[in-house]
């Protein structure tokens, strides 16, 4: 979890035992697998 321009950002990621609390990360989006949301709605763009 952490927050982008004011909107939250959650990821699914495969855990690792390595990573501590405060590691630096590097991710890769699949943009097929994304979903986006309207911060003040909650809504779904791809649904509207």
């Amino acid at each position: 979890y952490t927050e982008v321009g004011g909107c939250s950002l959650i990821a699914a990621v495969q855990s690792r035992s390595d990573l501590t609390f405060d590691s630096d990360i590097k991710l890769v989006f699949d943009m097929n697998k994304c979903h986006f949301f309207d911060c003040e709605t909650e809504i779904n763009i791809a649904d509207l």
